[in-house]
């Protein structure tokens, strides 16, 4: 869903189990939050930590 949080997390190598733990979640849960963008507030402050990026770009 967003192409712009997906793009990040493989330009910095990371995977998804990776940025799964990260966020405190298996696999598949980062999987259905990313699928359904319903990620949590404190998800999106990890992300946008993680790749230095601002919420707008990882998340519109």
């Amino acid at each position: 869903m967003y192409s712009n949080l997906d793009a990040e997390r493989i330009r910095h190598g990371y995977t998804e189990e990776y940025v799964a733990e990260k966020l405190g979640l298996t696999r598949q849960e980062y999987l259905l939050r990313s699928k359904s963008g319903s990620f949590l507030e404190s998800d999106a402050l990890v992300l946008t930590g993680m790749y230095r990026k601002s919420f707008e770009y990882l998340f519109f």
